[in-house]
């Protein structure tokens, strides 16, 4: 981040390709970006999350696992307890959840990659 801001603050261009991005259909909410600390950012809103209406937990698919796990939902990354996953409004885009674990990564614990499905995997 320091190398970004210092291209920005001299003018430089930053290398950069632009990602069209597809809205999923109904349900498949997927893996937008999984940043350097390993969250997973996805591509929806946490109210648009599949039964996220005033949920306290969601089934997300752990691909390591091969089944659903409950995931609390938090308003902030800091409320996530150390060690343990959650789905929380992310500080990238506008509002967009984040599958996290704090103090961990996400994407390793569940085993997921940009682009992969989230939710509803496990019959």
């Amino acid at each position: 981040m320091p190398l970004l801001a210092r291209w920005l603050a001299d003018g430089r261009p930053v290398p950069a390709e632009p990602l069209a991005v597809h809205p999923s259909t109904e349900g498949e909410v997927r893996v937008a970006v999984v940043d350097n600390f390993g969250n997973c950012k996805l591509d929806r809103p946490p109210a648009e999350l599949p039964g996220y209406d005033g949920a306290e937990t969601l089934l997300v698919h752990n691909r390591l696992e091969g089944r659903d796990v409950k995931v609390r939902c938090y308003d902030r990354l800091p409320d996530v307890p150390l060690g343990e996953p959650g789905i929380t409004v992310g500080s990238s885009g506008v509002g967009f959840a984040e599958l996290v674990v704090r103090g961990g990564s996400a994407a390793e614990a569940f085993g997921l990659r940009q682009g992969d499905r989230v939710f509803g995997l496990a019959g």
